[in-house]
């Protein structure tokens, strides 16, 4: 598909941000298509079907993240939240609900469009097949059989450090929030016991980070959880 062809749905209550956006993104040939609420958004989804959607947590009546809670009930479209500066528990809020990935106000345009094209490239690997096989720079993992290597030299992981390495390669490039990395691998159950994260980072990062102390991979995002860079 070229890049003319593919649509990003902004939604934005705000005509002047609508403008705005549509243009920085015109940049970079893509075609924006607007919505000014949830609920016209919903509708805008269903209809039009675009590659990816820029929604504004701050939108009236129905806000972002229960535009989003809705979204997620009928299409997994890549959708990225337009957050405001230090509000961390929205962050986490929306990643849990299923966002992609957020940018927060104010930003540059070229940091906005980066985070697009990542998460296309995201979504499209994962409709083409699910991973088997992943290798970046030093890294190899073979998910079939359970087998990774750093450098070319074989290391051995613990069942749930190869879960945790599993998770976060299906998620890369996203932002995975402490309390979903715990309830998908120790179940909800885990709770608030963050240390068993902490631990587990800690482990996996001494194992597959070519220097542990300044993490390539796994990266920490602050109050919020890991992304795992590619």
């Amino acid at each position: 598909m070229a890049a003319g062809e593919i649509k990003i749905l902004i939604v934005d209550d705000e005509v002047q941000i609508q403008k705005l956006l549509s243009y920085g993104l015109s940049d970079s040939g893509f075609l924006s298509i607007v919505a000014g609420s949830g609920e016209e958004a919903l509708r805008v989804i269903a209809a039009e079907n675009p590659a990816c959607v820029l929604l504004d947590v701050g939108l009236p009546k129905m806000n972002g993240i229960e535009t989003l809670k809705e979204i997620r009930a009928f299409s997994k479209v890549p959708v990225i939240m337009l957050t405001v500066e230090n509000d961390d528990e929205i962050k986490v809020q929306a990643l849990d609900l299923g966002a992609d990935d957020y940018v927060t106000k104010p930003f540059a345009m070229p940091v906005l469009r980066a985070r697009i094209h990542a998460v296309l490239r995201r979504h499209a690997d994962l409709v083409r097949s699910p991973t088997k096989i992943y290798s970046h720079a030093h890294l190899k993992v073979d998910f079939v059989l359970h087998k990774v290597w750093v450098n070319d030299k074989e290391v051995h992981l613990t069942v749930t450090e190869f879960e945790l390495l599993e998770l976060f390669v299906e998620n890369r490039g996203s932002v995975l929030t402490h309390q979903s990395i715990l309830a998908k691998i120790w179940g909800d159950q885990a709770g608030d016991q963050m240390h068993y994260l902490r631990v587990y980072v800690n482990n996996l990062r001494r194992k597959i980070e070519l220097n542990p102390s300044i993490p390539k991979l796994i990266i920490t995002e602050p109050g919020l959880g890991y992304r795992f860079e590619v």
